[in-house]
């Protein structure tokens, strides 16, 4: 089936978002991909896109927006959050539903995006919930950016001489990304499985199951290769083949939920 990838825009109600929509030619359903956070969004781009294409494809449109503040969507990067991305995906699922029409929608959570599609699967009228690696704690995602912070910042490899002093910014910054206190003050109380009892069926992928979700109608077993760019802050190799593998499953998994 013939598919295409078209740069699309549509509002928040506060600004302009952008987003990647891939058109089949004949949709029978839909995805809204709801990107992870900070680092992660750039590195797993090429990786979603692949992904995307497979689904398109096989008749499913996809929807890849950047939440506002991040990526070419209006914003600064401080105006980033999890209220304001629940936001935002509100106004991608209603983006997604005018370009397609009355079929059934899955949204697919990666890492962080997990906060955000679950809390939109809990409220909206979905036909299943993706989540791709989902992070669980946010506090625990903090903690781990602060390491990985600290870490790059006393890393000899990237700073040969010694990082040189710098006057103290005025807001926090993460792994090269401003963070606005509010994203922090959200992730530091975010919990995945707040309103699970809410949720459509769950596909899960990931290399292990999760014991502090609610068991998945199906899981999709990642290889390493797929989640080799988590927690890094370069780009690596992105296995195309194994991508189009998991979007093959995921389309299989959405005509089945449909």
């Amino acid at each position: 089936m013939n598919a295409r990838a078209e740069p699309c825009q549509f509002g928040n109600g506060r600004g302009t978002l952008f987003g990647v929509f891939h058109r089949p030619r004949e949709p029978r359903a839909g995805v809204l991909v709801l990107p992870p956070f900070l680092q992660e969004f750039p590195l797993s781009n090429r990786l979603f896109a692949l992904v995307a294409d497979v689904l398109a494809q096989d008749g499913i449109a996809v929807l890849r927006p950047h939440y506002y503040g991040t990526g070419d969507s209006d914003g600064h990067s401080l105006e980033f959050s999890l209220e304001q991305a629940a936001i935002d995906a509100t106004a991608a699922l209603g983006a997604l539903r005018e370009r397609i029409g009355v079929t059934p929608v899955a949204v697919l959570g990666v890492r962080a995006g997990a906060f955000v599609a679950s809390a939109l699967a809990a409220r909206a009228r979905l036909a299943a919930l993706w989540l791709w690696r989902p992070l669980v704690d946010g506090a625990a995602y903090l903690a781990d950016l602060h390491r990985i912070d600290a870490e790059e910042q006393a890393s000899r490899h990237r700073y040969p001489e010694g990082r040189r002093p710098h006057p103290p910014l005025p807001h926090e910054s993460l792994v090269g990304y401003p963070c606005g206190a509010e994203l922090i003050s959200g992730l530091a109380v975010a919990r995945l499985d707040r309103d699970s009892s809410r949720w459509p069926p769950l596909v899960l992928l990931d290399r292990v199951a999760q014991a502090r979700l609610p068991a998945p109608r199906q899981r999709i077993e990642l290889t390493s290769a797929l989640t080799a760019w988590e927690g890094k802050l370069e780009m690596g190799h992105v296995p195309a083949a194994a991508a189009r593998s998991v979007g093959s499953a995921l389309a299989a998994s959405l005509a089945v939920a449909a």
